[in-house]
C-alpha cells in the first residue's frame, strides 16, 4: 500500500479497537476486462477499453481511472473520471491513441488514492499477446515495456510461467521504474530440443508490496512452419474501396491437406457473422474466445474432407475492418493454437494481406457518430442534449464534458442514444463521446 492510501486508511478508515470492521468499496479489474483493439482505417489508431467494477460493499466515491497502452519504451494514457460507483455495479472506459505501434494496454483504478478501499491490490490489469517464432534449442530475446501506473516509484518483479524444459529469464529482474514512466525489459526465451509446433507461456509481473495489482503478457511461441502456406485477403482496390462486409481468405496449403483455419477477430458477437463458407458439409464455424482474444475458426471435427486446393473462406460482417492474426492447423478443432502447421507471425517479411496478417471485423461499424451537441434554456435551467447514432447495438459509450461532468451508458438496440445533461451554467464548451469499440467525436457546444 502506498503511503498516502495507507495514511488516509490509518486516518479515516480504521476502526477503534473492539469495533466492528466498516463495510468498505473495493475497486477492482478482472483478468479479460481489459481490451485492446488496433485500426488502420480512416486514420492509425489503437483504443483500449478497461471495465472496473466494485465488488465491495459499500459504494466507492469519486476517483480516477488511468487507461491507456505502452510500446516497450513509451506509455500513452488519458484518465477519466467516474463520479461514483455503487457497489455490485462496473463501468467501461476507452482511450483511443494515435498509431498503432502500441501493444500492452492496461488499466488503473484510483490512481491518486482517494477510495479506502478493503483490497489495494486489485486496481491494476493488462493485457498484451507476445507472438514469437522460435527454433528448437534457439535463444531468442525480445523486449516488453513495463508501465508504472502509480504516482511513486515502484519496483516490478517477473515471473513466467513456461513449460517444462523451456527456459525464461528477465533482464532486469526486478527492475525500478519512476513514476509514471516505462522500463525496457528484455525477455530471453530458449526452447527445448523437443519444441516441434506450438507453446503459451503466461509472463507475470507483481508489483512488490502488492499495489496496485499484476502486470500480464501472453506469449504465444511458434515454432517455425515447416510447410508454409499461402494466405491471402481481400484488398482494397478497384471496386472494392472498403470491402466491408465481404470478408474473404484464400488458404493454399503448401503440401497435404490443412482441416481447420482460424483468424483473430475483434467483434465477439457470433449473429454478427452470416453467409459463411465451408469447404463440406462436414466443417464447422464459430466465433469463440481464447483466453483474453477472440477467433473465428473453420474445422472438420473428423478431418474428413481436409483442404488441398485453394479454398476460399468467408463471411459476411457489418463492422469495419482491422488487421488481425492467422493460423493454419490440422487438430481439427476450434483452437487455433492446437498442431499449427503455419501463421502470420511466419510470414511477417511479406505485405500485410498477402501472407502477413489478414483483415478481420473490428469492434466497430465505422459509422459511429456524434450526432448533436444541443444546449437550451427549459423549464428555468440549461439541458444539453448529446446524440449519438450509427453504433454498435449495445456498445459501451461514455460522454464527457469539457468541465468534467460524464456520462456512460449503453447504447440501444438500434445502435444509438441520447443523453441529456441538465442545471448546466452559461458556458460554452465540447463534449466528447467515446464507444467501447474505440471510436471517439467530439462537438462544440453553447448553452445560454
Amino acid at each position: 500500500m502506498s503511503l498516502v492510501k495507507l495514511l488516509v486508511f490509518l486516518i479515516a478508515a480504521g476502526p477503534a479497537l473492539g469495533e466492528t470492521p466498516r463495510s468498505a468499496p473495493n475497486l477492482t479489474i478482472k483478468d479479460g476486462d481489459v481490451t485492446i483493439i488496433q485500426m488502420t482505417e480512416p486514420a492509425a489508431k489503437t483504443s483500449v477499453s478497461v471495465k472496473v467494477s466494485n465488488i465491495g460493499d459499500a459504494a466507492a466515491g469519486a476517483f480516477k481511472l488511468r487507461v491507456g497502452a505502452s510500446t516497450s519504451n513509451n506509455s500513452g494514457w488519458a484518465d477519466h473520471l467516474i463520479p461514483a460507483l455503487n457497489a455490485n455495479s462496473s463501468v467501461t472506459y476507452t482511450t483511443v491513441l494515435d498509431g498503432t505501434q502500441w501493444k500492452c494496454g492496461f488499466g488503473s483504478a484510483d490512481v491518486n488514492a482517494q477510495v479506502v478501499e478493503s483490497n489495494e491490490n486489485d486496481n491494476y490489469n493488462s493485457s498484451n499477446d507476445l507472438w514469437i517464432i522460435i527454433s528448437p534449442s534457439q535463444r531468442l530475446d525480445e523486449f516488453v515495456g513495463a508501465f508504472n501506473p502509480n504516482e511513486y516509484t515502484a519496483t516490478l518483479a517477473f515471473t513466467a510461467e513456461n513449460p517444462p524444459e523451456w527456459e525464461v529469464q528477465f533482464d532486469p529482474n526486478p527492475v525500478v521504474i519512476q513514476p509514471l514512466s516505462t522500463a525496457e525489459v528484455k525477455v530471453s526465451f530458449t526452447a527445448p530440443a523437443s519444441f516441434e509446433s506450438y507453446a503459451e507461456m503466461p509472463l507475470i509481473g507483481e508489483f512488490m508490496g502488492g499495489e496496485p495489482g499484476l502486470m500480464k503478457w501472453t506469449v504465444h511461441a511458434f515454432a517455425p512452419p515447416q510447410v508454409a502456406d499461402v494466405v491471402v485477403c481481400e484488398r482494397n482496390v478497384g471496386n472494392n474501396p472498403r470491402h466491408e462486409p465481404y470478408y474473404w481468405y484464400d488458404v493454399t496449403p503448401g503440401a497435404f491437406g490443412r482441416c481447420d483455419f482460424h483468424v483473430q477477430v475483434f467483434d465477439p458477437n457470433p449473429a454478427n457473422y452470416t453467409q459463411v463458407s465451408l469447404p463440406a458439409a462436414t466443417w464447422q464455424f464459430a466465433v469463440h474466445p481464447m483466453g483474453n482474444t477472440w477467433w473465428a475458426s473453420w474445422w472438420d471435427p473428423e478431418c474428413q474432407n481436409a483442404v488441398f486446393q485453394t479454398f476460399r473462406f468467408k463471411f459476411t460482417n457489418e463492422h469495419k475492418r482491422t488487421w488481425g492474426q492467422w493460423t493454419t492447423t490440422i487438430g481439427a478443432s476450434s483452437n487455433p493454437f492446437i498442431q499449427p502447421v503455419d501463421a502470420a507471425l511466419a510470414h511477417d517479411g511479406e505485405l500485410d494481406g498477402y501472407g502477413y496478417r489478414v483483415h478481420v471485423p473490428g469492434a466497430c461499424t465505422g459509422f459511429e457518430k456524434l450526432a448533436a451537441a444541443e444546449c437550451e434554456f427549459r423549464h428555468g435551467t440549461n439541458r444539453l442534449k448529446v446524440k449519438l447514432v450509427k453504433g454498435v447495438p449495445g456498445d459501451a459509450y461514455t460522454i464527457v464534458l469539457s468541465d468534467g461532468t460524464t456520462r456512460n451508458g449503453l447504447l440501444n438496440t438500434r445502435g444509438k442514444v441520447v443523453v441529456k445533461f441538465t442545471g448546466l451554467p452559461s458556458m460554452s464548451g465540447t463534449a466528447t463521446a467515446m464507444w467501447g469499440c474505440g471510436m471517439s467525436a467530439t462537438q462544440a457546444f453553447t448553452c445560454p
